[in-house]
């Protein structure tokens, strides 16, 4: 069966992931992850891409980038083919190492981006391999913390500059927008499939950390009190966009949310799952989001 057309991203941004054949480690020491590293910045500059978040695990690696209207299939075959071929020569071992083909996430939205880059520095947490994100060695994110800008692999100015017009400010904003971790589930997807809005305006809405009574009257006074009936017992009949948006703009875990609307944590992740598809397909919807949000 011939494979499906890579879909091709107009804002020119993706999430890929590439996998380890059979899930084989494709990382054995440090010395490894150094080369991977080495090579990626090699080819970064071969092709003009811009990087705003990577991530080396044991088996596979992510990467937050711009395209710069180059071909990713070109710059990711590349790059795997030149660490392949060190791979084998070190190990003296033949065949492949990596999965036939990478995964490409395009992200269509200022909101996604954050989330993205997000998801992917939380990696190591959700892995259990550090309790924070900073204190793992083979992420971009440590390049935010030290204030490394436009040089070396990562361009950290590209995010800091889209949350605030102070580059200082909004790397700081950033990095509070990563240390409080809330939840993630294994469904790679759900992290990466937000869009809102591709203005800046609605990410730093999205920046905003408020209460759980305050986004619930919130939404009751400007959207769901007009729109929406409200029952005796104020649970909203729309439990999709309550709980999607109490996730966004109160920081919530999955389990604080379900615990403050006395549901379980599995219909949160499917109330979340399905707004995230439906915004995605219905551009009705994702206006209706967007006039919340803007509107907080």
């Amino acid at each position: 069966m011939p494979r499906c057309a890579r879909e091709k991203n107009t804002s020119g941004f993706y999430h890929i992931c590439v996998r380890g054949n059979n899930r084989q480690d494709i990382f054995l020491d440090d010395s490894d992850r150094e080369e991977y590293l080495i090579r990626l910045n090699q080819y970064k500059e071969r092709y003009k891409i811009r990087i705003f978040a990577y991530c080396l695990m044991t088996n596979h690696v992510h990467l937050l980038i711009y395209d710069n209207g180059q071909d990713i299939s070109k710059f990711m075959q590349g790059l795997s083919l030149s660490y392949v071929i060190y791979f084998n020569k070190r190990y003296k071992r033949t065949g492949h190492l990596f999965q036939d083909r990478f995964t490409s996430v395009p992200i269509k939205g200022d909101i996604q981006l954050l989330i993205a880059s997000k998801y992917i520095h939380l990696n190591p947490i959700k892995a259990r391999i550090v309790s924070r994100a900073g204190d793992y060695k083979w992420s971009s994110y440590k390049a935010y913390l030290k204030r490394q800008g436009k040089q070396g692999i990562v361009d950290t100015y590209f995010l800091s500059k889209m949350i605030s017009q102070s580059v200082s400010k909004g790397r700081k904003e950033y990095i509070r927008f990563i240390e409080n971790q809330g939840e993630w589930n294994d469904n790679d997807e759900i992290a990466t499939t937000m869009e809102i809005k591709q203005v800046s305006e609605t990410g730093l809405k999205a920046m905003k950390k408020l209460s759980y009574t305050q986004i619930y009257h919130i939404l009751k006074d400007q959207y769901f009190g007009k729109s929406e009936r409200v029952d005796e017992n104020n649970e909203f009949r729309c439990r999709s966009k309550i709980i999607y948006l109490l996730g966004l703009f109160s920081r919530l875990t999955w389990v604080q949310i379900a615990k403050n609307l006395n549901i379980s944590v599995a219909i949160v992740y499917r109330k979340v799952r399905d707004i995230s598809y439906k915004m995605i397909e219905n551009k009705t919807f994702c206006k209706e989001i967007d006039e919340i949000i803007l509107g907080i």
